[in-house]
């Protein structure tokens, strides 16, 4: 039943203004991250088709209905840095792939090494302890190792930055779901998700990311391209980045998801703690069987709404008429 009466919601979407301006989705939003806005339309469309799964996520919106100033810290994060990204698809796919050279001990080494080595006949030639041809010629080989494969790691880099923000956001809001102590089993589940394959906590691993970000950004000063060449800053970050995929880079959308799953879950929950009278439903076993008393539509105000009771009993048989009766209580409430 629970599957027939999802498909069926998605598409009366429009006839019950769910989505658009006005809308019950509008209504109850307050998300602000992409993960947490794909989440909540996904709790309007796709809903749970479990009655034990559903149980545990009325228990989280009750609890999280109590934490108010954790509600409002936790959205005020989102507010501070907004988060512009209209897909972290592209992210996703970049952490899931391996660039297997940059782990290469004989390239750390070498990436390592080098500049190192070119340092020091900087300084030797500095004291005239030997001829500058020296150093000339260490240097041009390593423009050529800062020239090879330059647009490839360009690409990469820059996809990083282009999230730089959106990392720095992430790493807040995974933080203030880490510090809080919740007691609803479908929020212990969810925050039990966030440590990595060692137990280290996400929050703290997106800290490491946000932080070879903010290197990843001195690459885009001009200025800073001699020092990129003489460091090989390039192949420094490349190497960071992929030491952390290594580590935390497949769970980070799992990570990213359950802050969406925070987020809608708190707007479920703003609903709750405002409107403290409105009746939880419970979820019966019955087919087809649908009791309301006294129901009126969430966008129409107090003053103007005109309840009414409801009740689809087991006896109407068919799925098509069970929907038609769904979207008239949607419509009518």
């Amino acid at each position: 039943m629970l599957n027939t009466i999802s498909n069926g919601l998605l598409k009366f979407s429009k006839d019950l203004d769910i989505f658009g301006q006005g809308s019950l989705f509008q209504y109850i939003n307050t998300t602000t991250t992409y993960m947490g806005r794909e989440t909540l339309r996904k709790y309007l469309t796709e809903p749970c088709k479990d009655k034990e799964d559903i149980i545990k996520r009325q228990e989280a919106v009750e609890e999280l209905s109590g934490h108010l100033s954790w509600r409002q810290r936790f959205m005020a994060e989102g507010l501070i840095i907004p988060d512009k990204s209209d897909d972290n698809q592209p992210l996703y796919d970049f952490f899931e792939r391996e660039y297997e050279k940059y782990s290469k001990t004989w390239l750390i080494f070498g990436a390592r090494v080098v500049p190192v080595i070119s340092i020091g006949a900087l300084l030797l030639y500095f004291f005239s302890l030997i001829p500058y041809q020296i150093p000339i010629i260490i240097l041009t080989i390593q423009f050529f190792i800062f020239k090879y494969d330059f647009k490839e790691r360009s690409r990469i880099l820059n996809l990083v930055h282009k999230y730089e923000n959106s990392i720095k956001l992430y790493s807040k809001m995974l933080y203030q779901i880490e510090r809080k102590n919740f007691k609803a089993q479908h929020l212990l589940d969810l925050k039990a998700r966030l440590v990595d394959d060692n137990n280290r906590k996400a929050f703290e691993q997106i800290k490491k990311l946000e932080h070879i970000s903010d290197n990843i950004l001195n690459r885009k000063n001009p200025y800073f391209i001699p020092i990129n060449i003489l460091t090989l800053w390039d192949y420094q970050c490349m190497i960071a980045l992929e030491a952390w995929k290594k580590k935390s880079g497949k769970l980070i959308k799992a990570w990213l998801e359950t802050i969406g799953e925070f987020e809608a879950l708190s707007s479920l929950a703003n609903i709750r703690h405002d409107n403290p009278d409105w009746e939880m439903p419970k979820i019966t076993d019955k087919p087809y069987y649908i009791k309301a008393r006294d129901m009126g539509h969430p966008l129409i105000t107090e003053n103007r709404v005109c309840n009414n009771d409801y009740k689809l009993n087991p006896g109407i048989s068919t799925t098509r008429n069970a929907m038609y009766l769904i979207k008239m209580i949607g419509i009518d409430g």
